[in-house]
C-alpha cells in the first residue's frame, strides 16, 4: 500500500461475483464491447520485451517501478 501512496497511484477492486449475480446483463455488454475493441485491432501497450534469460532482472525492474505498461518475456 505504501508504494501506491509514494507513486500517487490508486487501486480499485471489484467484487465481481456478487455484482454479476445481480447485473448479469452488464457482463454481456462489457464482454461485447471488449470483443469489438479487439476485433478493431486494439491491443494492450507493451512497453518492454525482455529475453527470458533476463527474467530475474526484469521482475526486479518491474518491482522497482522501472517498467510501465505490459512487460513481455520472450524466448
Amino acid at each position: 500500500m505504501n508504494r501506491l501512496l509514494l507513486r500517487n497511484a490508486s487501486l480499485i477492486g471489484v467484487a465481481w461475483g456478487e455484482f454479476l449475480r445481480t447485473h448479469a446483463d452488464y457482463l454481456y455488454e462489457t464482454q461485447a464491447g471488449l470483443e469489438k475493441l479487439v476485433a478493431e485491432g486494439m491491443r494492450p501497450p507493451v512497453s518492454a520485451r525482455i529475453p527470458l534469460s533476463e527474467g530475474r532482472q526484469a521482475l526486479q525492474d518491474f518491482a522497482d517501478g522501472k517498467v510501465y505498461g505490459k512487460m513481455v518475456l520472450v524466448p
